[in-house]
This record gives structure tokens, C-alpha cells and sequence, in this order.
């Protein structure tokens, strides 16, 4: 047997054994498919004979078997239509009443009519024609007070008088303020003001003498330093400086020395207007302050602030 015919023989046996399994494997599928399908419609009928209680009435169902052949298998399903009677549906609805366990029946509410008759307005009554008694019993109403016990009226008379003493006592102490004499103008004598140096320090001579060339003032009587009224010698003094050492003077020929302080003062009454130049001696001595480093004093060795300044200004 030549080599062609064995392969001839071995193509159809191949071919043979193929459309058999082919036969085989569609037979199977069919059959599984065919299974499947005879649940499907079981449990579709079984969900329509279930009773319901608001359909009257239902259109049957109609499922026919399927017909297997080599064609595609196609399936026609018609769903169930039930036709339901909406009004008996309301009027089942209206008909169900619900009762709650443990619950009160609901009543209708019921109307309540009441005869109104007008009142006539009462008068308030009139205090002038009030007795005593009566005002207390009114006003022990109104405010919440129960005066009728005799150690209530006790107290109350004592905070009355309290309060009449405190008032008579701030009376005296205004009385007492408003009649406080006022500052006595001073028309003669001296206005004095210190200035003075740090504590432990001194001012040094050629310094001090420095400042005071540039606030104005002039070497003159008494070996001091005067200010003059138009800075002029001719002029009258205003206010003059002497010094805290020695006798008081300046030694314009030795002008290294030292001193604790200067003091500025103003003879009353003095040329012009005293409340001017006294206004024109504080500010030489403020100046003179800060430019040695010093502080400025009263006339009672205390330190001159705002309030010093008005009552030495209050004086003239």
C-alpha cells in the first residue's frame, strides 16, 4: 500500500471522528439548555397561581413548550395584565381602620361656647382718699413688702435715718470744699526756685555761666547774674540768679569753680506784668536744668511739676 492511500485513509477517519464530536458536543448544550428553560417556566407558574387580594381579575398565561431545531430558537412571552378596579380599591382603602393597642379612642373636638358678658372698667382708687393703713397695704402689694411687723418697721426706719445722716455728712463736706479760701495773691516779698544738681555732682563754673550768657542774663550788682528788662544794663531787673556757696556771688574772674546749685528769684512787685516775667523765670530755670543736667526745686526743697507751676502762677 503506497504512502498516498494511507494518508487518504487517515484524512477520513479524521473527518469522520470530528463530525461525530461535533454531533455529540451540540446534543449536549441542547439537552442543558432544554433543562434550564423547563425551571425557568416551572417557577413562573408557581409565581402565577400565588393569589392576590387586590386583583379580581387576571388574563391566563400560555407558555408552550420550546420546539428544538438547527435554527436559532426564538421564545414569545406575554406578561400577565391585571386589571384592577381603582374605585373598589379607595373605597377598600377608606373601609380599613387601624387601632392602635394601649391608645385612647379619638374624639371629635368639640366646641365650646361661652356667654361673654362685658365687665364694666373698676376706677383705680384715689391715694388722697386713702388712709395710712391703707397706702402701706397697697404699696407692701405692689412691691412685695410685708411692713405690717413692727421689726420690719424698725428697720426700715433705721436705714431711713442712715441713709438721711449719710446725705446730711456729704451736704457738710461739699459746704466744706466750696468754702475753702482761695490762694491769696502775693503783691510783695520773693518768688524763689532752686536749681540744683545731681546727687554726688557739682556744676562746673565756666558751664554755668555759659548758659546763663545764653539765656540773657547779665553780670551785674552784687557780683550776680541779672535778667534784665530789654537785656540791657540800663534796663530794669526782671529776676536775678545767685549762687547756693559762699556769699551768694559769682567771681566772673575765676570762672573754674564749682557749686551744688543756683537759685532764680523775682522781687515783688516787679517791672511790667508779674505773671509774665514770673512765666519768663520758670522757663530760664527749666532751661537752665536741662542743659546741666540738674532738676528743678520750690521754695520748699520739692520737686517743681505741673502742679507746682500752677500754684506759683495761682500767686501772682
Amino acid at each position: 500500500m503506497d504512502l498516498n492511500t494511507i494518508l487518504i485513509i487517515l484524512g477520513v477517519v479524521a473527518l469522520v471522528a470530528l463530525v461525530a464530536h461535533g454531533l455529540w458536543s451540540n446534543r449536549r448544550e441542547k439537552s442543558k439548555y432544554f433543562k434550564n428553560e423547563t425551571t425557568f417556566n416551572r417557577a413562573f407558574n408557581q409565581t402565577q397561581q400565588t393569589p392576590s387580594e387586590y386583583t379580581s381579575e387576571a388574563t391566563p398565561v400560555s407558555v408552550s413548550p420550546p420546539s428544538f431545531t438547527n435554527t436559532p430558537q426564538s421564545f414569545d412571552y406575554t406578561p400577565p395584565v391585571s386589571q384592577v378596579d381603582y374605585r373598589e380599591t379607595e373605597r377598600t382603602v377608606d373601609d380599613i381602620k387601624i387601632s392602635i393597642p394601649n391608645s385612647a379612642p379619638v374624639r371629635e373636638p368639640v366646641r365650646m361656647e361661652y356667654n361673654m358678658k362685658p365687665t364694666q372698667p373698676q376706677a383705680a382708687p384715689n391715694p388722697a382718699a386713702m388712709t395710712l393703713e391703707q397706702l402701706e397695704a397697697q404699696s407692701d402689694e405692689l412691691e412685695g413688702i410685708n411692713s405690717s411687723s413692727p421689726e420690719l418697721r424698725e428697720q426700715l426706719s433705721q436705714m431711713a435715718r442712715g441713709e438721711l445722716e449719710e446725705v446730711k455728712a456729704s451736704v457738710h463736706f461739699n459746704e466744706a470744699r466750696q468754702a475753702e479760701p482761695e490762694i491769696q495773691k502775693q503783691t510783695s516779698g520773693y518768688i524763689q526756685l532752686y536749681v540744683i544738681s545731681p546727687q554726688h555732682r557739682e556744676f562746673h563754673g565756666s558751664r554755668l555761666i555759659q548758659s546763663l550768657e545764653n539765656l540773657g542774663f547779665i553780670f551785674g550788682k552784687h557780683n550776680m547774674y541779672h535778667r534784665h528788662f530789654d537785656l540791657s544794663v540800663a534796663s530794669p531787673v526782671l529776676f536775678s540768679v545767685a549762687n547756693l556757696q559762699g556769699e551768694g556771688n559769682f567771681d566772673p574772674y575765676n570762672a573754674d569753680f564749682r557749686t551744688i546749685g543756683v537759685t532764680l528769684f523775682m522781687k515783688l512787685p516787679s517791672p511790667g506784668n508779674d505773671l509774665a516775667n514770673l512765666k519768663l523765670m520758670i522757663r530760664a530755670a527749666k532751661t537752665l536744668a536741662e542743659d546741666l543736667g540738674g532738676a528743678v526745686l520750690t521754695e520748699d526743697e520739692q520737686l517743681f511739676d505741673d502742679y507746682q507751676e500752677q500754684h506759683y502762677l495761682s500767686r501772682v
